[in-house]
């Protein structure tokens, strides 16, 4: 199947010439270092391009890497029409591609949840990952965000290796390009092509529009479109530039028009939103950023159909969409007439992007607004976000708009001629610090006990040092209650990807100290006011179950999730509200809903009267019965322990309870679910689910060893087929658990020494239920680590199956938690490989970073996939 036959079953229509010329360069090994094809021309049909060269025996990693915190993701839309029409395999042709690739996975990379990392558990699949330069990047200079230390190493393992990188407007991301470079000149397996229309220098591997592109009908129609804009000089101060930008919007409207009002930060972007919806009466929309996904993706399903390029124009009101940088990359928009404030001209290119995207009006109307203080050479260097990079622009702007009637004429083809004609100002590109070799030392060192070190000078230059976090809000977080009870609510609904909120460390500060003042524009990793340390209201940080921390102090690093009670206000409905004190609204279930994921239910005190749902659930935390039932569970007898008795009628009062809710949460519980008892009157129902992703000692089901050791190794086999280091990756495999035996391991997995001594080797526990289990842990001395035993009882004198077995639960990279019994059993093991740390900086150098980094996922998945097997087993059996 050829790929114009591939790009036309997919998308009905045959490819630009240059989209055919990208896809036959890359199958043919040929020069592909960039693409410099106009806004609007395609430059996400690279995705369809990488996938078919994918399916051909090239990188089977394809990341799609923006520089922009997007709303309107067209790349990820793309990816997932394609895999759609793989699925459905509507052609012979079709089905045998589909057939060639096997498994295809898609994933939107926002970042900030450790427990969203499945895709990670599959280093055999082609995948198609759309994330931002923070997400891959951190992951690649093993300290992804939002992952747990002892995850570094596997995301490393699996962005770097086998991975084709698309840097969508690579001239926005200068540091990170050059960390990526410098990341494969010492080892990681990347090849990396730059999407720019604007990166402002050619190379042989670059590849533009050809002759035949232009004289394309589509294109040439858009590459011709005018779009008219007119400069002017705005107030300073938000308020009245809100006023001016609102008024010049108004004056572009007309019957059935949609405008963008677009500006360079956040704060401003809300007022103007007001302006023209509360106080001009207006049908008008905010879209920014900084958005809770589950919040983007209701917003968008209303508003896209009216702002989409290729939408059916119709009279009536005129529509305003107010944004901020988010719409410049990512967004297949368009508007009908633009206001902009003043940015660079690179910025401004994209943002023009917007306006009549696919060239059927012919001619738009537009626009620039700078504001006085910024236009001056003395405030061009204080300029938020920009800098003198804005008023260099303008400059040059004005010159242009004197040469034609006081315009400048931002079409496609208009603005090419005007810049060959008088080169525009160089943009002041950031520059990254360079990766050294020691760097690289330090990297690699993970886990809870790895170095302290940002990436962010790497991903944006230390000329930009903003570093952010994820910020989730609660409405079980009662500030009259303990640390303790706000950390087990945490852990008994762990934190979503899709209520997760980015933010500045210094706008999280203001938030915690109450003051609402920071504000931010819309771009990635470049915010002032990173101090941390300060004292502030009381938070939760989750850095996963076993790190969940209640904290009064600002002791957070970028990437972290930050978990926040509902009353501390900040956000609404379009995202991030600096200075808002209403309560945000509590949105876990609402996300779990419309996940794949095991659906779970808060049964709280007051949460559900505040909760996302119209409908208020029947809070059976309130019930007589069961305050009844949980006193004498809670304060057992001290002779006869837990009434049994009281635990059955609880149990059954439960199920009743769910099955006559009339709401359709009751309905994603099902019949088969789990319940956890909370402190301060809560109860969590769960559906019966898989292992969480960091692994676990228990399936509520006895597992043994030997089954789980052979099984883990048949996987390890599979995964790592073809890889030179296999036959080494399955040789671990099958001693990864073998110190488990110890006898204190297997008491914790009985729960009893005496039942251990006298049963079978166990893998996994049967114990159920969080108190049975934390009790049994009593067994298991302080910091024994199993792994370290394995490693005595393999025997081994090949220091990569040593290395792989000893780091299988991400410890020994290189460091390993003290053990507080020195007689454990592997305890001597630490003895034994004292020079456990020299001996992983040989085998780093022998192997090299990121292809050790992926053995260690080939063995780490292996091991979850199998107990997530056994898990799924076990619920089937029962």
């Amino acid at each position: 199947m050829s790929f114009r036959e591939f790009f036309q079953t997919v998308h009905g229509r045959s490819p630009f010439p240059w989209q055919e010329e990208a896809a036959r360069r890359l199958i043919a090994g040929d020069r592909l270092e960039s693409v410099t094809v106009p806004t609007g021309c395609g430059k996400t049909a690279l995705i369809d391009a990488a996938l078919y060269h994918a399916a051909h025996g090239g990188p089977r990693r394809i990341f799609f890497i923006i520089n922009r915190r997007v709303v309107v993701d067209e790349a990820y839309s793309r990816a997932e029409r394609i895999r759609n029409a793989l699925l459905e395999g509507t052609t012979p042709l079709m089905r045998e591609l589909a057939q060639r690739m096997d498994e295809l996975q898609v994933v939107r990379l926002r970042g900030g949840v450790q427990m969203d990392e499945d895709w990670v558990l599959r280093p055999e699949a082609i995948s198609i990952v759309v994330s931002t330069v923070d997400q891959v990047g951190s992951r690649l200079l093993h300290r992804g965000y939002g992952v747990s230390s002892r995850m570094w190493s596997l995301h490393a393992g699996f962005v770097g290796n086998h991975a084709l990188y698309l840097v969508d407007e690579a001239h926005l991301s200068h540091p990170f390009v050059a960390t990526v470079r410098s990341a494969v000149d010492h080892g990681a397996d990347i090849r990396l092509v730059e999407l720019s229309a604007t990166l402002g220098r050619s190379s042989e591997g670059a590849l533009g529009l050809s002759e035949e592109d232009r004289c394309t009908p589509i294109i040439e129609m858009r590459l011709k479109a005018r779009k008219q804009a007119s400069l002017e000089v705005a107030p300073e101060n938000d308020a009245q530039f809100a006023v001016a930008a609102g008024g010049r919007a108004e004056a572009l409207a007309g019957l059935g028009s949609v405008i963008g009002v677009v500006v360079n930060r956040v704060r401003t972007a809300r007022l103007v939103w007001k302006q023209l919806r509360e106080k001009g009466g207006h049908d008008a929309h905010l879209l920014i950023g900084r958005v809770r996904p589950h919040d983007r993706d209701h917003l968008l399903k209303e508003l896209m159909p009216r702002i989409r390029a290729g939408r059916k124009r119709r009279d009536g009101k005129p529509l305003f969409v107010v944004a901020t940088q988010t719409i410049e990359v990512g967004a297949d928009l368009d508007f009908d007439g633009l206001v902009t404030e003043a940015a660079p001209l690179s910025a401004l290119r994209q943002r023009f992007g917007r306006v009549d995207r696919l060239g059927e009006r012919g001619e738009s109307k537009a626009v620039i607004l700078g504001r006085e203080k910024q236009l001056s050479e003395e405030g061009a260097a204080t300029a938020p976000v920009y800098g003198a990079d804005l008023r260099d622009a303008w400059q040059w702007l004005v010159e242009r708009a004197g040469e034609n009637g006081g315009l400048v004429d931002f079409g496609l083809l208009a603005m090419t001629q005007a810049m060959k004609k008088s080169p525009p100002p160089q943009e002041r590109p950031d520059h990254a610090p360079a990766l050294l070799p020691t760097h690289i030392d330090l990297f690699t060192q993970t886990g809870p006990d790895a170095p302290q070190l940002d990436p962010a000078p790497w991903l944006h230059g230390p000329q930009r040092p903003g570093s952010e976090v994820s910020v989730i809000w609660r409405g079980d977080l009662d500030p009259a209650h303990s640390s303790e009870v706000w950390e087990e609510r945490v852990r008994s609904m762990p934190p979503l990807t899709a209520e997760a909120l980015s933010l500045p460390i210094g706008a999280l500060r203001d938030l915690l100290q109450g003051k609402g003042r920071f504000d931010a524009g819309d771009v990635e990793g470049g915010e002032e006011g990173r101090s941390v340390g300060d004292t502030v209201r009381r938070f939760v940080r989750w850095r996963g179950p076993d790190e969940c921390e209640a904290m009064d102090r600002l002791a957070v690093r970028a990437g972290d999730t930050v978990v926040l009670p509902r009353s501390y206000g900040g956000c609404d409905r379009y995202g991030w509200a600096p200075g808002s004190e209403e309560p945000v609204t509590d949105i876990a279930e609402a996300c779990l809903a419309g996940a794949e994921r095991p659906f779970a239910l808060r049964l709280i005190p007051r949460l559900w009267l505040v909760g996302g749902e119209d409908k208020p659930l029947h809070s059976l935390a309130l019930m007589p019965e069961v305050a009844t039932l949980r006193s004498l569970i809670d304060h057992p007898d001290p002779e006869e322990g837990v009434d049994e008795g009281a635990m059955e009628t609880l149990w059954q009062v439960i199920k009743e309870t769910v099955e006559n809710m009339d709401h359709r949460y009751a309905e994603l519980l099902g019949t088969e679910f789990d319940y956890t008892l909370l402190k301060k009157e809560g109860i969590v129902l769960s559906r019966k689910r898989l292992e969480e992703i960091g692994g676990s000692t228990s399936t509520g089901v006895e597992v043994g060893l030997a089954p789980h050791l052979t099984g883990v190794a048949t996987m390890a086999e599979a995964l790592s087929s073809g890889n030179p280091y296999s036959c080494k990756v399955v040789q671990a495999a099958r001693s990864h658990d073998l110190g488990k035996q110890a006898p204190p391991f297997q008491a914790m997995l009985y729960g009893d020494p005496f039942r251990a001594s006298s049963g079978p080797l166990l893998a996994k526990s049967g114990l159920t239920g969080r108190k049975a289990r934390e009790a049994a842990r009593n067994w298991l001395p302080k910091g024994f680590r199993h792994e370290l035993y394995s490693v005595e009882l393999a025997g081994t004198a090949e220091p990569l199956v040593n290395h792989l077995i000893g780091a299988h639960h991400g410890y020994g990279r290189p460091w390993f938690p003290p053990c507080a019994d020195p007689q454990a059993p592997g305890a001597r093991s630490v003895e034994l490989i004292a020079n456990w740390a020299a001996q992983f900086a040989r085998i780093r150098g022998e192997v090299g970073p990121w292809r050790l980094a992926e053995l260690e996922l080939l063995i780490r998945a292996a091991d979850i996939r199998r107990s997530q097997d056994e898990r799924v087993a076990s619920i089937g059996d029962v």
